[in-house]
């Protein structure tokens, strides 16, 4: 999906933003994909052409779609939202990512190889995005709900982790990973996507 603004305009910024899709108890739609699909809805300035994807709940698919947005999206930002079942009224931030210890099956019943993305990569892999900016802005804009934001160094070993590295492994600089909590009345596809779309306008220095 692609909410595109002008694609001659000379400041073009191209954000690719993703959700997963159907896995464990989420049988009918991923909170995550709900919350980047609301994306949509938000008056993102003229210069941004939203890219949206919703990416399947497995290992290999994640390598492939982590590699085509990076090489043939040329993203200037790339958010991947991901669902945590343990939150109900924040939104995690997450910093980085593990190459190892992906042992838990993904929708296919499968794991990687050695339970890890890449042997040749380090072990941990730090975003670059300016996330000291981001967490200032968050506090700064009136958002549309009192979701409390705060940021985590534990994305997980499942296919959240693995889709943040392979992005990282691309560009540190580009990418972030938040978790958002299951829909509710205090956290409705709108107040969520409300914190996403503050993410990536600070992300841009467009806010």
């Amino acid at each position: 999906m692609s909410v595109s603004a002008e694609s001659d305009t000379p400041c073009r910024k191209v954000v690719v933003a993703t959700g997963f899709g159907l896995f464990g108890q989420f049988t009918d739609e991923n909170p995550s994909w709900t919350c980047v699909k609301e994306l949509s809805t938000f008056a993102f300035p003229p210069c941004v052409e939203l890219r949206t994807r919703c990416i399947p709940v497995d290992y290999e698919n994640v390598e492939l779609q982590a590699d085509d947005i990076w090489q043939n999206a040329k993203p200037d930002f790339v958010l991947h939202v991901g669902v945590n079942e343990h939150l109900t009224d924040s939104v995690a931030i997450e910093r980085q990512a593990f190459n190892f210890g992906y042992c838990t099956k993904d929708v296919n019943g499968l794991v990687p190889l050695d339970n890890c993305r890449s042997r040749k990569e380090f072990s941990t892999l730090v975003t670059n995005a300016n996330i000291p900016r981001i967490v200032e802005h968050l506090k700064e804009c009136k958002l549309e709900s009192d979701l409390s934001i705060f940021l985590s160094d534990d994305p997980g070993r499942y296919l959240c982790g693995y889709l943040y590295f392979c992005s990282l492994m691309h560009d540190a600089s580009k990418v972030l990973f938040v978790h958002v909590p299951c829909l509710s009345p205090v956290a409705t596809a709108r107040s969520v996507a409300d914190v996403l779309f503050q993410v990536i306008l600070a992300a841009l220095e467009l806010e």
